[in-house]
């Protein structure tokens, strides 16, 4: 029983606000169960779901990311049917990240992936991308270092999934490839595609999906959910 926290103890424990815990509550950005009418979180899945927050703001405070609302964020705007893979078929880290980066050079982005590509498999080496829920963001660890004119995220889908390094184990099938050169688009992004990737319905749809078309169709009608959400 010592590995269940009720709110109070977890906002002890994040060291912020109760109402802080409530709020990232309502937006589904926490793991979380509900026993007899109260919230109860399990410790060892908030250590592996902070331990990959924290992987994505290595030089930014946790509270900076947990306080952005990113809801106006339009997914379906910014992942085109151009920068979207639907059957990936790589099985290693570097082979996954080198496919992911192909239409750069297949759309003139660039003439050349490997300097990106050994700047993102060298952030892997660090720490993993992969957060669980089947998704992973690959990302370079100075995002200031990314060019301005390269598309923002480039979406990769693994039917068969890839050892991506999760810390529970798990196989990695839905990939976001992030690319913004600002730091706060980048945590915004993030922000945004951790709420996104908590929804199994939405996932689950995506990997069912047997054409760009239909992924993009899904990512406006989770856009419309998100922005229908109340401010909070």
């Amino acid at each position: 029983m010592n590995d269940i926290l009720t709110l109070q103890e977890l906002a002890d424990y994040l060291k912020i606000a109760p109402k802080t815990v409530s709020r990232m509550i309502q937006r589904g950005e926490i793991p979380c169960m509900k026993i007899a009418g109260q919230w109860r979180f399990r410790k060892t899945v908030i250590d592996a779901w902070l331990t990959s927050k924290m992987t994505f703001s290595e030089e930014h405070q946790f509270a900076s990311l947990m306080s952005v609302d990113s809801n106006a964020i339009q997914l379906s705007r910014l992942i085109t049917p151009e920068t979207t893979l639907m059957h990936l078929k790589s099985r290693t880290i570097e082979n996954t990240l080198i496919e992911l980066t192909s239409p750069l050079i297949t759309h003139g982005y660039l003439d050349s992936t490997a300097s990106l590509v050994s700047r993102l498999l060298a952030r892997e080496h660090m720490v993993t991308t992969a957060i669980g829920f089947g998704t992973a963001f690959p990302h370079i660890r100075n995002v200031r270092e990314n060019s301005p004119n390269l598309p923002p995220i480039i979406m990769g889908i693994s039917h068969d999934g890839v050892d991506f390094g999760c810390l529970d184990g798990s196989k990695t099938h839905v990939f976001f490839l992030l690319l913004a050169c600002s730091e706060t688009a980048h945590l915004r992004l993030l922000s945004r595609l951790a709420r996104f990737s908590q929804k199994e319905e939405t996932l689950h749809a995506i990997l069912q999906a047997q054409t760009r078309q239909e992924i993009h169709k899904i990512l406006m009608e989770e856009d419309y959910e998100s922005l229908a959400q109340p401010a909070q």
